[in-house]
């Protein structure tokens, strides 16, 4: 991050400040993550660079909803999907179903947090894409939340009607008020 400061190489910046974000997020480091998305976001926005812009985004939903801030966390995980959607981006669609589960969990609506896991999870095996390690504590969390909720036979009844359907009624679906 320094050498690319001083290059001032700003698509350096926002890739050394979106690890840190993600290595300070792994360790359970939420403030220095948040930090460092914000000011990864800031740079994105004066470079342009869309599709890193939805990351922050989507990154910062997950820090919110580790604040318990979910109405902020909706808030992000929208604009992080509308990006996508202007970008035609159908895996950062697929992505944005997980970070909205979260949202929508801590916002007590666990059925529709669960059918967005099955749509994702769907959506990511008609794509032939993998799951993202790096998204795995926050899936653990989503899913504890959502069990918590919903009782086992609610859990799986939801996914499956999730798995069911289309990406773009998921979408729809997330964005509902």
């Amino acid at each position: 991050l320094a050498l690319f400061r001083e290059l001032d190489h700003q698509p350096g910046i926002a890739q050394a400040l979106n690890i840190i974000g993600v290595i300070a997020n792994q360790a359970g480091e939420d403030a220095v993550a948040k930090s460092a998305f914000h000011e990864c976001l800031r740079v994105c926005q004066h470079t342009g660079e869309a599709r890193r812009i939805g990351y922050m985004l989507h990154n910062l939903a997950y820090t919110a909803q580790h604040e318990g801030d979910c109405q902020l966390a909706l808030d992000y995980g929208r604009q992080a999907t509308q990006l996508a959607r202007q970008r035609n981006d159908i895996y950062d669609l697929a992505a944005a179903l997980h970070s909205l589960a979260g949202a929508w969990t801590g916002l007590a609506q666990a059925a529709r947090a669960a059918r967005l896991l099955g749509a994702h999870d769907a959506a990511l095996e008609r794509m032939g894409a993998l799951f993202q390690p790096d998204e795995q504590r926050d899936r653990a969390r989503i899913i504890a939340s959502i069990q918590a909720q919903l009782d086992l036979a609610a859990f799986n009844e939801a996914m499956a009607e999730g798995r069911g359907m289309t990406l773009d009624q998921a979408v729809a679906y997330a964005l509902e008020d």
